[in-house]
């Protein structure tokens, strides 16, 4: 899912490169950055919903194979024929929703605060201040970022969980799952999953969106020579390694959060 993710990414890469720097502040640049990042999650995201459901299964049975927690989700799975494929895609609803807002907040976030770090410490220090305080500076904007991306994520990755995890849940659909939490669990239960999504999704983000940027400037650097942008194939390296990094970093918190916000009973 993370490679998925920065590979859809990198095709808007591109474009965001060829922004000059004075219009990298302006409001029409973030809002096509935002827009980017919002389609490109959320699409990724959807793609690879099956593989998210298996997952599900094999974190919250006992020690199960890829494999065979496939044939335990299509077992459960109501219906005949081909109709029964659909249980792979239990919580598409929250999962397009919720990835399509998490990525807008994320990736637009991270653009306009890490430039207006940027512009700050070139304002106090010159590029030398700038250069000695870079990587903190991404840091901080990327946690920053996800942090408020997080907010908007948590609820309908709750809901997703749900129908993902309790059968109950899957048959009443994304609206009646949602609302029945709220009438019978409270609001809060909604954010129940709000600590491990953060625990996942800022050491995610801080990975995958710093990483990218390192090693872009790098292979730059090293292989482009005196092109002013990288060429598509090393645009889908960089963001190979920066997912790859990400899904490392971030897989123990996503059991954690399978375990705590899964099924309620």
């Amino acid at each position: 899912m993370n490679l998925l993710l920065s590979l859809l990414l990198a095709a808007w890469v591109p474009a965001w490169g060829r922004v000059s720097p004075s219009r990298r502040r302006s409001g029409r640049y973030y809002a096509g950055v935002s827009l980017s990042g919002a389609v490109a999650s959320s699409t990724t995201h959807v793609l690879v919903l099956p593989l998210d459901v298996v997952k599900t299964r094999m974190q919250t049975g006992s020690r199960l194979g890829l494999m065979t927690a496939a044939g335990a989700v299509l077992a459960d799975a109501p219906g005949r024929g081909l109709f029964r494929l659909s249980v792979f895609l239990k919580g598409l609803p929250p999962t397009a929703v919720g990835y399509f807002l998490q990525g807008g907040a994320k990736f637009g976030g991270y653009e306009a605060l890490k430039q207006e770090s940027f512009a700050r410490l070139r304002a106090a220090g010159g590029e030398e201040l700038t250069r000695r305080c870079q990587l903190p500076a991404m840091l901080a904007s990327a946690a920053a970022a996800e942090m408020a991306a997080t907010v908007l994520l948590a609820p309908l990755e709750v809901l997703k969980l749900r129908m993902q995890t309790d059968a109950a849940a899957a048959a009443r659909g994304a609206a009646r799952t949602l609302l029945h939490i709220s009438r019978h669990e409270g609001l809060g239960a909604l954010y129940k999953g709000l600590a491990p999504i953060a625990m996942r999704q800022v050491p995610y983000t801080m990975s995958k969106l710093v990483v990218y940027d390192q090693v872009a400037r790098l292979a730059k650097s090293a292989c482009v020579g005196e092109r002013e942008h990288l060429r598509p194939c090393a645009i889908v390296l960089t963001g190979l390694v920066a997912g790859a990094a990400a899904a490392i970093v971030s897989h123990p918190a996503d059991l954690l959060l399978t375990r705590l916000c899964g099924s309620a009973t």
